[in-house]
C-alpha cells in the first residue's frame, strides 16, 4: 500500500495496559490524599443514609411500641368489661331460671359463659406474652426450692384433685426475675396437671444439676449452666411435636378436650430467653413428658 502523511499510521497499531511513566513522590502524595478524601466522603454519605434509615425505623418502632400500649390497655379494660357482663348475666339466668329453661337453652348459655371465661383468659395471657420482654424489673438472687414452695401452695388444691405426687431434689440459687419464673414453674405443673391420666396418679419428679454448655444442642453463650428437670407420667405427647409446642396458639389437641389457649409453653420458652436460658422438651405418646430449663450458671448467695 502506498504511504500518505494522513494515513501512513494506519498500517501499524499497537495497545499498551497496566504500564505508564515512573510515578514521582508528589504525584503519589497527591494520588494518595484524592483516595483518601474520596474515601471519607464515600463513608460520610453511608453512615448519613444508614443514620437516616435507623431514625425512620427508631420512629416506627416507638409509634409500634405505643400501639402496643394501647391494645395492652384496651384488652385490660375495654374488652374485659363486655365479657365480665357475657359471664354475670350468664350467671345470673342460670341461677334464677334455670328450672324454667330446656335442656337446649341452659346448654346454650352454659357455652355462652364458657366462651367468654376462654376469651378472658386468651386476654390475661396475650398481656402476659406481650409484658414478658419488660426487663425493667430487677434481677436478684432466687433460691428456686422457695419459689417452687410457693408454687406448689398455690395449686395444692389442683394436686389434691388429681392425687398428684411431687418429688423433688434440692434446686440451686439462680440470678433470675422472682415473679417470672414463679410462672414458669405453674405453667409446667399446670400442663402436668391438664395432661394426666386418668387411670393413673399423677407423678411430677423435680431435678436438678449442673451441665456444661456442650451438651446443650442450642447455641450457648455461657460455659456452664443449671439444669432443672420437670418429669411427668402423663399422656405425653409424639416428640416430633416437642419444638412445635413452644410456638404461640399452638395446641396438639382440639380445643374441647382440654382447656387452655395453647400460650402457656411460649410464655416459658420467651421468659428463659429474658434470662439467658433455654427450655426444651421432650416425650412420648402414653407415657410423660419431660420439660428441661437451662439457667446460666452463676455463683450466688441469697
Amino acid at each position: 500500500m502506498r504511504l500518505t502523511p494522513r494515513k501512513s499510521f494506519d498500517l501499524w497499531r499497537q495497545e499498551v495496559k497496566c504500564k505508564s511513566m515512573p510515578w514521582r513522590k508528589p504525584e503519589l502524595n497527591a494520588t494518595a490524599s484524592f483516595a483518601y478524601a474520596l474515601q471519607k466522603n464515600i463513608l460520610y454519605r453511608y453512615l448519613s443514609m444508614e443514620e437516616k434509615r435507623y431514625r425512620k425505623l427508631s420512629e416506627k418502632l416507638q409509634e409500634a411500641n405505643d400501639e402496643l400500649a394501647n391494645i395492652n390497655w384496651i384488652s385490660t379494660h375495654d374488652l374485659k368489661e363486655p365479657l365480665r357482663k357475657i359471664q354475670i348475666f350468664g350467671s345470673r339466668i342460670l341461677e334464677s331460671e334455670k328450672d324454667n329453661m330446656t335442656e337446649v337453652v341452659v346448654s346454650s348459655v352454659e357455652r355462652m359463659r364458657n366462651a367468654a371465661n376462654r376469651m378472658q383468659q386468651l386476654l390475661d395471657d396475650i398481656l402476659s406474652y406481650s409484658q414478658i420482654s419488660n426487663k425493667e424489673q430487677a434481677f436478684a438472687n432466687n433460691d428456686l426450692d422457695d419459689i417452687l414452695a410457693e408454687v406448689l401452695a398455690g395449686l395444692k388444691e389442683e394436686l389434691n384433685h388429681k392425687q398428684a405426687i411431687v418429688e423433688t431434689t434440692e434446686l440451686p440459687i439462680v440470678r433470675s426475675i422472682d415473679f417470672q419464673l414463679k410462672q414458669v414453674f405453674v405453667n409446667l405443673i399446670s400442663n402436668a396437671l391438664k395432661f394426666a391420666k386418668q387411670e393413673e396418679p399423677l407423678r411430677i419428679t423435680i431435678a436438678a444439676d449442673i451441665v456444661k454448655a456442650d451438651t446443650i444442642k442450642e447455641q450457648t453463650v455461657h460455659d456452664k449452666y443449671h439444669r432443672i428437670i420437670f418429669r411427668d407420667n402423663g399422656i405425653g405427647f409424639d416428640n416430633i411435636y416437642a419444638s412445635r409446642i413452644f410456638e404461640v396458639f399452638q395446641r396438639l389437641h382440639l380445643p374441647g378436650e382440654y382447656h387452655g389457649t395453647g400460650i402457656g409453653l411460649a410464655i416459658c420458652r420467651k421468659i428463659m430467653s429474658n434470662h439467658e436460658g433455654y427450655i426444651t422438651a421432650s416425650g412420648k405418646a402414653g407415657e410423660g413428658a419431660t420439660f428441661t430449663l437451662y439457667f446460666p450458671f452463676v455463683k450466688t448467695t441469697v
